[in-house]
This record gives structure tokens, sequence and C-alpha cells, in this order.
């Protein structure tokens, strides 16, 4: 909202004349809401010292790479990966495969049932609980459904196979490390959280 933008750059003001040579980080949901503050920050004054904004998925990467690990997205291949396994699915290709840009959607769904922290082990169980549904939605919803449970966990698994980091994975891992020992993250930087309530599944409980 406007008033916590608002507030948000009172903190950042008084923090800046509190403390002129201070680290201070703004973590925020997205990249457009990075964007939008930047430009908003920018028309307040010309230059915020010791000031960076980054986006939750950001702050997660920051935290496991600090830790020694690697954490490399796979946000970008996810949708190539996507396209390639929906296709070979019969109950997604019928209706999708002979649109423009008809997989998508698909990729936004996949992208929510792994943010959800769908992952193998889930699988099974997600897949039984579908076939329940059959006689509520139609078979052809049912396999349309499978076919997207199963489209997310081989994605996941193709990601880690090339050495990528799902995002779910990836806030998983910095949830962990802060919760073992909040101090050593990012110390003597004061950290400033903004609209993180839009943040959905694994990533709101960074």
């Amino acid at each position: 909202s406007r008033s916590a933008e608002r507030a948000l750059i009172a903190e950042l003001a008084q923090a800046s004349t509190a403390k002129p040579l201070g680290r201070r980080l703004v973590i925020v949901p997205s990249l457009r809401l990075r964007t939008h503050l930047l430009g908003r920050l920018a028309r307040e004054r010309p230059a915020w010292l010791g000031l960076e904004i980054t986006t939750l998925r950001g702050f997660a990467r920051r935290i496991v790479e600090g830790s020694g690990e690697p954490a490399l997205s796979g946000a970008e291949m996810l949708e190539v990966l996507v396209v390639r396994l929906a296709a070979r699915e019969p109950a997604l290709a019928r209706p999708l495969g002979a649109l423009t840009d008809g997989f998508a959607g698909v990729g936004a769904v996949v992208r929510d049932l792994l943010d959800a922290g769908l992952g193998p082990d889930h699988l099974e169980p997600a897949l039984e609980r579908v076939a329940e549904e059959e006689v509520n939605f139609g078979r052809s919803a049912i396999e349309r459904a499978a076919a997207l449970l199963r489209v997310a966990v081989d994605a996941r698994e193709a990601l880690l196979g090339l050495g990528l980091t799902p995002d779910a994975d990836l806030f998983a891992r910095a949830t962990a490390l802060v919760s073992s020992d909040p101090d050593a993250v990012l110390p003597g930087t004061q950290l400033f959280v903004h609209a993180i309530a839009d943040a959905t599944g694994v990533a709101s409980d960074l």
C-alpha cells in the first residue's frame, strides 16, 4: 500500500541520517516491486548511500551462497523444461499443443505447485487425491491435473540434475540457515522487509 511505502521511505531516511555509512538492505517479493521502489526512492533524493533493494529470491540466494553452498537459480530454465515435459503428456498436448504459447499457462501452474513445496515424495499421494475427484470433475480434467503434477515433479528433478536450484528448494534452504543462526545472516546490515505478505508458498516461510 502507499501508506506502507511512505512509512518505509521515512524509516530509510531516518536510518540514513542516523548512520550515513551503514549498510541497509530492503527485501521485496518481486522484481516488479523492486523496480517500482527504486524509482520511488530516486524521486525522493538523488542518492541513498549504502542502500540496496533485493527480491526475496535474491535474498535467499545470498544467504545460501554466503554459507558456501551453490545456489544457481533454475527459474529461467524451468520454462523450457515445462514446455518439453508438457508436450509429452497427451492430456496436455492434445488441447494445448496446437495453440500459440499454449503451454504458457502450464508454466504458471507448475511454478505454483513447486512454490507450494511439491516434490517426488508428494506425487503419489497427490495423484491419488486427484483421482478421487473424478466423479466431480470428469476424467479429462483429472487426467490434466495428474499430468500437471507429473510435469511439476519431473521439472524439479530435471533442474536438480542440471545443477540448478528450484526456487522452492532455495527458499527452504535459506529458511533453514536463517533458523539455525539468525545472527550470521548479513552481519552489519540493517534489514527492512516490504510487502512480503504478498509472498506465497515456501517463500513465505523465509
